[in-house]
């Protein structure tokens, strides 16, 4: 019996020696798990915008807070929330892989309310966006002396013309712009007729120049390249002119019989009547063909309507019919049959981003575009829709470097997180003026908008960066070291 006693106790004691320093880092936040720091162990990394994020993986608290990297987890899925005082908890089912690490360092953390600032004291009828620029307009009424630019970098204000211009009394009819410009073409009328004015904007200076002589009836469209003011090319008629503005000269018919066209790289994209494509430089020189299938085209064009031809890389080519018919180059070669409003190609990820009225979508092109040549490049390009929800989807940006969504929908607009294929949960941000169109600005993290009661220019502040940038997984490695 003594020796039993012995032995119960001394076993005991060597539980307590080995329990309790395991209940203590337990207590503290470190996830023990047999084997955990074994052969087949992996490692979740996280980091926020804001830093700061409390840790909690399956109910429990760890010590560490973003960035951190947890290290000894055993293959397998867990429940990560991430928790910082006036922001929205952050919630996600991570699978640890074995030997690797799973790196989440792009995580934007919702605040509880978003920071908005006041920009005007006067109130605006129209925000029109200028997708890419620093630059967007303003406008309180239909004349051109109601037309103002607004500099993102310097908030400042600038008028189009002054109130006595013999200018300021016209008409804005519409607006031609393309993205990633701030220049724009302003077709303007009054009782002795229409003008064409070319307008570029500049840090607190709007040059407006009469471009009329080169048109001689009114054009469907305009387009032209972001970064240079020499070459326009006007579409009428079926029929592609190019306007040269350093020669001032005009070619008209450039190139006819057209069923759509797009610029890329100085060079021109054509899709001509016969359902073939072919790429030319701006000297109609160094032809190209890129599809000249009879079959391919009747099945891709049909026989009537325009299509916007969109290079989005040397590889991959967007057709956008008139009813929104959604088309590519490579499988899927039918993305959707109609009612595309726009899309915005990210190009850093290789994924394209389009809306409908009621829902909204990706494309992941990346397998196809990829430089590791492991990848199947035969493989159909993936999609999914992410929201299905939607009332009225007007606009869509990307935001975070790729891993968020700013859209949108009636008089709302939401963020959305990409963390998987699928539904992706809306959060909103404000409520802007009915009608009106936002500008997003990824450079700056700014979204601006008409507010909702006031119609003043306001903007919110999606992403700070002046706070302290998250650390990637690379450099948190690096200044572990």
């Amino acid at each position: 019996m003594l020796y039993l006693r012995k032995t119960l106790l001394f076993s005991f004691i060597a539980a307590y020696l080995i329990l309790c320093p395991l209940l203590l880092l337990y207590s503290f936040g470190r996830i023990m798990r047999p084997g955990g720091e074994g052969d087949l162990a992996g490692l979740i990394f996280l980091s926020s915008s804001p830093p700061g994020a409390t840790i909690h993986v399956e109910g429990r608290r760890f010590t560490e807070k973003t960035p951190a990297a947890l290290s000894g987890m055993l293959p397998g899925s867990y429940d990560v929330t991430l928790s910082l005082k006036n922001y929205k908890p952050w919630h996600y089912k991570i699978t640890a892989l074995p030997k690797l690490a799973s790196v989440f360092d792009k995580i934007l953390l919702i605040p509880q309310r978003w920071v908005t600032r006041e920009l005007s004291s006067d109130s605006f009828q129209k925000l029109i966006p200028l997708s890419g620029s620093r630059f967007f307009i303003l406008a309180k009424g239909p004349k051109l002396r109601d037309y103002y630019s607004f500099d993102s970098k310097s908030e400042a204000l600038t008028s189009f013309v002054r109130s006595d211009s013999t200018l300021a009394n016209y008409e804005v009819v519409s607006l031609f712009k393309i993205k990633e410009s701030s220049t724009v073409i302003a077709r303007v009328r009054n009782f002795n007729g229409e003008k064409y004015l070319l307008i570029e904007q500049d840090i607190d200076y709007v040059n407006v120049k009469d471009i009329s002589r080169f048109f001689t009836g009114s054009p469907e469209h305009i387009i032209w390249e972001p970064g240079q003011s020499r070459y326009f090319f006007p579409f009428e008629n079926n029929s592609l002119s190019k306007i040269d503005l350093i020669e001032q000269s005009l070619e008209a018919d450039y190139i006819d019989n057209l069923r759509g066209y797009g610029l890329f790289n100085n060079k021109i994209y054509v899709l001509k009547e016969i359902n073939t494509l072919f790429r030319i430089n701006y000297a109609r020189r160094n032809q190209k063909v890129l599809i000249n299938d009879p079959i391919l085209g009747k099945f891709l064009f049909g026989d009537k309507g325009f299509f916007e031809v969109k290079p989005l890389d040397e590889d991959l080519i967007i057709f956008l019919g008139e009813e929104g018919k959604l088309l590519s180059n490579h499988l899927p070669h039918r993305i959707t049959e109609s009612g595309v409003r726009g899309l915005e190609f990210h190009r850093k990820t290789k994924r394209v981003l389009f809306w409908m009225k009621k829902q909204a979508g990706i494309m992941d092109y990346r397998p196809l575009l990829a430089v590791d040549p492991t990848y199947v490049k035969t493989t159909p390009t993936k999609g999914y829709w992410f929201y299905t929800k939607g009332r009225d989807i007007t606009q869509s940006f990307w935001a975070y470097q790729g891993t968020y969504i700013v859209l949108a929908d009636a008089d709302e607009v939401f963020i959305f997180e990409l963390k998987a294929e699928g539904e992706a949960a809306p959060n909103q941000i404000i409520k802007i003026k009915t009608n009106s169109s936002v500008h997003y600005l990824e450079d700056n993290g700014k979204l601006y908008y008409l507010d909702a009661l006031t119609k003043k220019l306001s903007c919110a502040e999606v992403i700070d960066l002046n706070r302290e940038r998250p650390f990637s997984y690379r450099e948190y490695l690096s200044k572990k070291r």
